[in-house]
């Protein structure tokens, strides 16, 4: 028995276990600090990579951190309106922590509500989340990449078979819109939807849905976002 191989087989093992819960942590932050409009503690969850992304349903993606920081611009602002409440979830989560140790995927459903008193809104907020992780040279986990998948955001008082984007009525409320200015202008890169998308982006009670992203899957090494893969065939 080759017991040094042995080891280093168990310590890579454990190595990915206590990966898997370090990683989960991240994300675990990120969701809070963000339902607490807590930029600071956000932008404390993202790596600092050249490439750091963010893409929220299919406003485009927002690429590198000062981007990022000027697209959560409108949480301070937010935060010091009466009446704001964000409670923002992640369950059903997928680890996957690649072979080599260096990134890892996540992918989670988020159940969600959220309510603007001032601009009588309260909507349930459902979606998905696809995130890759890298491990920085601290050998912390950091958010790379995140895409939220929007699901639906509708009004409570309609239910999502009739409003799917409530969300979107945020942007230019007189009460609210104020807050958005900066986060509009950011600029943002091509949606990661592909132009022959078969599938609504978000949930659509006309159309046949098929909403991503798919479970995590096991991998050797990050090989590119895998937040489009489509396995089934019908």
């Amino acid at each position: 028995m080759d017991f040094e191989k042995e080891f280093a087989e168990l310590k890579a093992l454990a190595d990915r276990n206590c990966a898997v819960n370090e990683v989960l942590k991240t994300l675990h932050r990120y969701v809070n600090y963000y339902s607490q409009e807590h930029i600071e503690g956000v932008m404390a969850q993202f790596a600092d990579e050249p490439d750091v992304s963010l893409e929220v349903a299919d406003e485009g993606k927002v690429v590198g951190l000062e981007n990022i920081r000027r697209y959560f611009s409108y949480m301070p602002i937010i935060a010091k309106k009466p009446g704001i409440l964000m409670y923002h979830y992640v369950t059903t989560e997928v680890v996957a922590v690649a072979e080599d140790g260096k990134t890892a995927k996540v992918t989670a459903m988020s159940p969600s509500c959220d309510a603007m008193a001032k601009a009588q809104m309260q909507n349930w907020c459902y979606g998905k989340y696809y995130v890759d992780f890298i491990r920085n040279a601290q050998g912390e986990w950091k958010i790379w990449h995140i895409q939220w998948f929007s699901t639906f955001e509708a009004p409570v008082t309609v239910g999502w078979l009739k409003q799917q984007t409530a969300h979107k009525a945020e942007f230019t409320d007189p009460n609210l819109a104020d807050a958005y200015e900066e986060t509009l202008r950011v600029e943002r890169e091509k949606s990661s939807y592909p132009e022959d998308w078969a599938y609504p982006t978000h949930f659509d009670p006309k159309k046949k849905n098929y909403l991503m992203p798919e479970p995590a899957e096991p991998y050797a090494a990050w090989d590119g976002m895998t937040s489009m893969r489509k396995t089934r065939e019908y």
